[in-house]
């Protein structure tokens, strides 16, 4: 993707495809790399013509500072993409932004966090509304594995029921693996997929 952009010189292809580099980088572990990417792809994004594009990118800068151990730097970050978002009314993201920021605020407050127990909340009461099972499914995982290490196992347990539960296909994507793992792990019916 990043070649074709250069030799079309569609500039926010080629932006989205470093952030797209940063975002694999991360899932790899190559935090400090990742987030070199991802504050590239911000930045240069960053212009009024391709502002709402970065804002995912910042959502994935938070999660990345988030996972290494940069609590502070996550949360404003993962705020300032839920302002941006609010502020363009890019309302498609909003589920995905609310869960980042909750994890954030998790990362930084620990296990007992309201703020983020709402956030997570939030997310997958907007996600249901839109319709948007993918941002339901990992706001639903989120919000499970918290009340998991509170002790809350069977709420966790029911809301990742309910959640895989509305899923016809798509059983063998990471995300609806990754919480159908967490549902047995829990204990849960099992009877998904």
């Amino acid at each position: 993707m990043k070649q074709v952009a250069q030799d079309n010189d569609i500039q926010s292809y080629l932006l989205s495809a470093i952030g797209f580099e940063g975002r694999l980088l991360f899932l790899k572990g190559e935090f400090r790399l990742a987030e070199r990417q991802l504050r590239e792809a911000v930045s240069k994004l960053g212009d009024v013509r391709y502002g709402n594009v970065a804002v995912p990118f910042l959502g994935r800068l938070a999660e990345v500072l988030a996972a290494d151990d940069r609590p502070e730097e996550a949360v404003l970050v993962s705020a300032e993409s839920l302002d941006r978002i609010r502020a363009t009314e890019a309302l498609w993201q909003l589920p995905d932004a609310l869960r980042i920021h909750g994890t954030t605020l998790l990362s930084l407050e620990g296990i007992k966090s309201e703020a983020a127990e709402r956030h997570f909340r939030e997310a997958i009461a907007i996600s249901q509304y839109q319709g948007a099972l993918g941002h339901e499914l990992k706001a639903t995982e989120s919000l499970a594995e918290m009340l998991r290490h509170q002790g809350r196992i069977g709420e966790a347990s029911a809301r990742l029921d309910d959640a895989l539960g509305k899923f016809a296909e798509g059983f063998g994507t990471t995300p609806y693996r990754r919480a159908k793992a967490l549902l047995d792990e829990m204990g849960g019916s099992g009877a998904h997929g």
